[in-house]
C-alpha cells in the first residue's frame, strides 16, 4: 500500500512539473484570480499558472474554509501569487489583527460593510459586491483597491448577464474605470468571450476537492486556461 502512495505521488509529481513547464510558455489575457483553495494542490497548480492573487477563506461559516495554520502551512509551498484572505462579518480591529498576524497581502470584504472604511485596512482591498447591486453601489468614489463583482441569484451566470443590456453596460463601465475582478460562473469558450466582452482586471476560477492527498484532476482549470492564452 505504501509503495502505491508513493508511485501516485511521485506520478502526480511528475505531471505537476509538466503543467508548471507548459505554464511558463503561456500568456493570458488577463490576471488570474484562484479564489477559496482548500488544498495544496489547487494552491500549488495556481502558482504555477502564474496567479496574480490566491485566495482563502477566513470564514467558518464557509465550506471552503481552511484554517489559518492549514493556510500557512500551504503558503510555505508558494511564490509569486498575493495571498488573499475572504471574510465575511469582522470588526476592523479584528480584521487587521488576522492581517499582521498572517502577513496578508490582500482581503476580500464585503462592498457593503467596507465602502468608505477601505483605506483603514492594513492590506490591499479587495471589495465583493453581488451583480445585481451594481445599479445602486454609487461608485464614483471608491476607495478600494479591486472591485470583485460576483454573480447571485438574480444572474447566476455569464448567460444570463449579457442578455441584459443595462447589466452588460453597468459592468463595462465597471471594468472601465476600476481595477475590476469578475466572479460569474462560464464556461472555457464563454469564459474568454466574457474576458473580451468586459476587459477586467482579473477573473475567479475555483479548485476542487482532491480525490485524495495529492492527487488532483485539473481538466477543468487547463480548459479554461487555455481558453484566456493570449
Amino acid at each position: 500500500m505504501r509503495s502505491e502512495i508513493s508511485k501516485n505521488v511521485s506520478l502526480f509529481e511528475a505531471l505537476f512539473r509538466i503543467l508548471c513547464l507548459s505554464f511558463q510558455l503561456m500568456g493570458y489575457i488577463t490576471r488570474l484570480y484562484f479564489k477559496d483553495l482548500t488544498n495544496l494542490s489547487d494552491a500549488r497548480f495556481a502558482a504555477a499558472a502564474d496567479a496574480e492573487f490566491v485566495g482563502f477563506s477566513f470564514d467558518p461559516a464557509s465550506s471552503n474554509y481552511v484554517t489559518p495554520s492549514s493556510m500557512m502551512e500551504m503558503r510555505g509551498w508558494l511564490s509569486g501569487p498575493k495571498i488573499v484572505g475572504n471574510f465575511n462579518l469582522i470588526a476592523p480591529d479584528d480584521l487587521n489583527r488576522e492581517i499582521d498576524n498572517y502577513e496578508l497581502e490582500a482581503v476580500e470584504l464585503d462592498f457593503a460593510l467596507y465602502a468608505g472604511y477601505a483605506r483603514s485596512v492594513h492590506a490591499e482591498t479587495i471589495l465583493r459586491l453581488k451583480l445585481s447591486a451594481l445599479d445602486q453601489a454609487g461608485l464614483r468614489h471608491f476607495d478600494g483597491v479591486y472591485l470583485l463583482v460576483h454573480a447571485d441569484e438574480i444572474f447566476p451566470n455569464w448567460t444570463l448577464t449579457r442578455a441584459n443590456r443595462q447589466v452588460l453596460e453597468l459592468l463595462k463601465s465597471a471594468c472601465a474605470h476600476n481595477r475590476c475582478i469578475i466572479d460569474i460562473p462560464a464556461d472555457a469558450e464563454q469564459l474568454r468571450e466574457m474576458v473580451n466582452t468586459l476587459e477586467p482586471y482579473a477573473v475567479c476560477l475555483y479548485g476542487g476537492q482532491e480525490q485524495r492527498p495529492g492527487i488532483k484532476e485539473f481538466t477543468d482549470m487547463q480548459e479554461k486556461l487555455e481558453a484566456l492564452e493570449a
